[in-house]
């Protein structure tokens, strides 16, 4: 018999980084989107990487309203200037990567922790 507490659980979607720090500064760094289904099967899922001296700082996660999530991250240079738009997003469905887009945010600095606030909006917008 299963709890009713557990009625209903879907699948969590931790975001990680690996990066990779030689003598120069950042030689690569690569975010997941880290799937763990309610059986506990798990799958990792490559949002974003680059080669360029800059981290991938996770941010938040929130449902599509189809069944799957938009998850985001901020572009970190090393070294000032900030890109123009540095927070990314992409909508991830069945474990399928969609293409990235810009949100449109234009900081003068980041900072890990410091994401925008996103909620999904009616007809599936986020705002």
């Amino acid at each position: 018999m299963t709890s009713p507490r557990f009625k209903g659980l879907r699948d969590s979607y931790p975001e990680y980084e690996v990066r990779n720090i030689g003598d120069t500064g950042i030689t690569s760094d690569t975010l997941y989107l880290f799937e763990i289904a309610p059986d506990n099967s798990t799958n990792g899922i490559v949002l974003s990487s680059t080669t360029q001296n800059e981290a991938l700082l996770p941010g938040p996660i929130v449902p599509d309203g189809q069944g799957g999530v938009v998850a985001t991250w901020t572009i970190s240079p090393s070294n000032p200037p900030v890109p123009q738009y540095p927070y990314q997003a992409v909508d991830v469905v069945s474990g399928v990567v969609g293409t990235p887009y810009n949100l449109p945010f234009s900081p003068t600095t980041v900072a890990f922790g410091k994401s925008p606030t996103l909620v999904l909006g009616e007809n599936g917008t986020l705002r």
